[in-house]
């Protein structure tokens, strides 16, 4: 429901520009296609932050994909430094979809990424402050006004499984701006009308999307046995850095378990504990490619990342890299996400904080 109200809020830029929506919009990067170097705003899921500065006529109408080695999607360091040397961490510090996922359009006042209504009233609040030249009518009273008005039921109506909720929010807010800067009156009726018209087109014009395999993974339990994958990942505010580390084992029983090999390796330029959790089980499904495995539980002690993975929540700043997991489960014949306490996991964590206690200049970026 709120990503369709973001997809909604966004298609409609356009169409109502006293919105000033788009001061809060940004992008996450997936395959860098769709996102211009210059002309959007990439470098942040916090606030609209790009590059500045005169572009050169070489690089003027760059993607971010142009940033990445030839038919790759890992950073080239040496354009990076070559045209941005002052954002080279920044930039680096972004995870893109090693597996071509699109890139994304997030709201920037929340981390999901996803617009919220409530969020949405806070920006037009601000948004008002810093247009405090623009005169309201005085003869304008909103209080006595709005508990004058003779409601109006709506009429039953069915738009499928498409949201009314927001359009019945959005289009009060296009009369209000309506009668204050083009002296157009619309009625009560008008107004609802003009929602349940809006909602249904919007809907109308949507591609079918059949539910993808994420959105079960919430309520499947644990399994008690079989192949089990448990990763972990230690983290440095300082170095920026993390250390990932993941083992397999065959478990034969609640109370017994068969190692069978584990892995670890160091990631640099990561911005959060979360990131370097997410970095850990994409590596490790990565290997589990490699060695064939093909079903498979993987465990975490990141409850966060785990509800993440199932589509119960959105994190800006893991598209990619959520993305990439996405499209490695697909590869898989079964696969499940769960939740483990930390002190089920200790291997993993002391192989990452051991990982991460030898680190060792020169990176390779993953």
């Amino acid at each position: 429901m709120e990503e369709t109200a973001t997809q909604m809020v966004m298609a409609s830029l356009a169409a109502h520009p006293m919105a000033e929506t788009d001061d809060n919009l940004g992008w996450a990067a997936g395959n860098g296609v769709s996102v211009k170097v210059w002309n959007d705003f990439w470098l942040s899921s916090e606030n609209q932050e790009g590059p500045f500065g005169p572009a050169t006529k070489e690089s003027a109408n760059m993607s971010v994909s142009d940033l990445f080695l030839p038919n790759t999607r890992v950073w080239n360091r040496g354009k990076i430094r070559e045209l941005f040397p002052h954002l080279e961490p920044v930039i680096l510090s972004i995870k893109p979809s090693t597996k071509g996922a699109p890139d994304k359009r997030i709201w920037l006042k929340k981390p999901s990424g996803v617009y919220s209504t409530k969020t949405g009233y806070y920006a037009a609040m601000d948004s008002c402050q810093r247009n405090a030249n623009v005169r309201i009518p005085a003869n304008i009273n909103w209080i006595s006004d709005l508990w004058a008005l003779k409601t109006t039921c709506l009429p039953p109506v069915g738009i499928g499984t498409g949201p009314l909720a927001p359009w019945i929010c959005w289009n009060p807010w296009i009369a209000r701006n309506n009668r204050i800067f083009s002296n157009r009156i619309f009625t009560e009726e008008e107004t609802s009308l003009k929602a349940i018209i809006d909602a249904k087109e919007w809907l109308n014009a949507q591609p079918y999307k059949a539910p993808t395999w994420v959105r079960s993974l919430k309520s499947l339990p644990r399994p008690n046995v079989g192949l089990v994958c448990k990763s972990d990942a230690a983290w440095s505010t300082e170095k920026q850095a993390a250390g990932l580390a993941w083992n397999f084992s065959d478990r034969i029983s609640t109370q017994l378990s068969i190692a069978i090999t584990s892995s670890a390796q160091i990631a640099h330029f990561v911005k959060s504990p979360l990131m370097a959790e997410g970095l850990a089980i994409r590596a490790a499904m990565e290997h589990a490619l490699n060695l064939d495995f093909r079903r498979i539980s993987f465990e975490t002690d990141s409850q966060q990342l785990v509800m993440a993975i199932a589509g119960e929540a959105s994190i800006s700043d893991l598209h990619g890299v959520l993305s990439d997991i996405e499209s490695i489960s697909c590869l898989l014949e079964s696969v499940t996400f769960s939740h483990i306490p930390s002190e089920e996991n200790r291997s993993a964590d002391c192989r990452a904080k051991e990982m991460l206690n030898h680190l060792v200049l020169n990176p390779v970026l993953i």
